[in-house]
């Protein structure tokens, strides 16, 4: 299930407090998390404060009494992660004015940082009652929804900012994590390619976007999708995501038993990082599963030069080299694995076995497959190195009774 970052919604951050400092210390100052109606944030931004100059400045009831010290105590409190002591606090700046933006943001945010999401749903209902065409405070109550199990409602809330904000692509994209994370991958489409429409370049909504596609088994739409991601990292000069990207449409074009056009994006995956074991294994095997043994061959050597100490990758490539005659090398790379194989290597010991059977050594491939045989940490090659020793019986008779009838 894909999850809605819970950046996008509540609370004070402490790298933004410690930013603008204390002494000069406005929850306003934070990032905007979600799409308020003063402003936009991106979809992915950091966790931040409450962003309490959302709401005009004439609707805030004056503060009375005490609620500056407590709302400066829970500063405080909030700096030092202190949760505990700052919804004490701020639930006493609460009583003093239960319209209060700071107050009962923060109370939400430090309720959320303990985990009680219900309480926090309930306090952030009280900042919508008070502000409700505010979408940061609508964007709290969404996340708290979404975290205190009520999923229908969570929605309604997105619903409701992009209703308030048709026009900002980031709501568009709250709303498309929402459907995610209830795992309604039919729904995410529409808002999410909505927000693609409205910004072209949102990474965020494509990848989004894509990852849905691949949920719902819609593999030729999450290849456009990605494809597009890959054009724009590929434009960016960006390496790392070239990697990332590259190897998942390989990923995808594997699913699709297509092993030929998944090479091709993970050859591309290795020119961005051409030091990856993963995306050399991966260029090996589907070289191996498209029949070209000789490409599989080269790749499993660069494989074992990345990872050395792997002995299936050893056994691997000399089954390969057992496949095109090459019985020598298969034997030689066989015995590298075995060398380094913790438990018996049944497998190796059956390739050393077919590369004496190839060259039609009978008792040598014996006396390997009876040792395989007696493994017992791989079932499977124990079972294959049974038949192939008798099989190396009957070869032996065979020899026996030709040499006889020449006599």
């Amino acid at each position: 299930m894909s999850t809605v970052d819970n950046r996008d919604h509540a609370g004070p951050s402490l790298h933004d407090l410690r930013a603008n400092g204390l002494a000069a210390f406005s929850l306003a100052a934070a990032l905007l998390s979600g799409c308020s109606s003063t402003g936009t944030s991106p979809a992915n931004s950091p966790q931040s404060a409450p962003d309490n100059s959302s709401p005009s400045k004439d609707t805030i009831r004056p503060i009375m009494g005490d609620i500056e010290q407590y709302l400066l105590q829970a500063r405080e409190y909030i700096k030092h992660k202190d949760f505990e002591a700052a919804i004490s606090a701020y639930e006493k700046a609460v009583s003093i004015s239960d319209t209060n933006y700071e107050a009962l943001s923060g109370l939400g945010f430090a309720l959320t940082s303990t985990g009680d999401f219900k309480r926090a749903v309930s306090v952030y209902r009280k900042l919508v009652a008070a502000y409700p065409e505010d979408t940061q405070a609508l964007g709290y109550l969404g996340y708290a929804l979404l975290q205190s199990g009520e999923i229908e409602n969570a929605i309604k809330t997105y619903q409701k900012i992009t209703e308030l904000t048709p026009d900002k692509p980031e709501a568009w994209l709250k709303l498309a994590r929402a459907y995610s994370w209830a795992g309604q991958s039919q729904e995410v489409i529409f808002p999410a390619s909505k927000a693609l429409d409205l910004k072209p370049d949102f990474k965020e909504a494509r990848l989004l976007l894509a990852e849905e596609y691949r949920k719902m088994g819609k593999l030729p739409d999450a290849i456009r999708e990605y494809n597009e991601l890959l054009s724009a990292a590929d434009n960016n000069n960006n390496k790392q995501e070239v990697a990332s990207i590259a190897f998942t449409i390989g990923k995808l074009y594997v699913e699709e038993n297509d092993s030929r056009s998944a090479v091709n994006y993970f050859l591309k995956a290795l020119e961005a990082s051409p030091d990856s074991p993963r995306i050399v294994r991966e260029i090996a095997v589907s070289y191996d599963r498209s029949g070209d043994k000789r490409m599989a061959v080269k790749y499993y050597q660069k494989l074992i030069e990345l990872q050395p100490g792997k002995p299936t990758f050893y056994y691997r490539l000399g089954e390969l080299y057992n496949q095109l005659g090459q019985t020598s090398l298969a034997r030689e790379v066989a015995v590298k694995g075995l060398n380094i194989d913790k438990g018996c290597g049944a497998r190796g010991l059956c390739v050393v076995g077919n590369s004496y059977e190839k060259e039609e050594r009978y008792e040598e491939a014996r006396e390997q497959f009876l040792k395989a045989a007696s493994c017992r940490d791989d079932e499977t090659f124990s079972e294959y190195a049974r038949k192939k020793a008798a099989k190396q019986d009957a070869l032996i008779e065979r020899e026996r009774l030709i040499r006889q009838q020449g006599r």
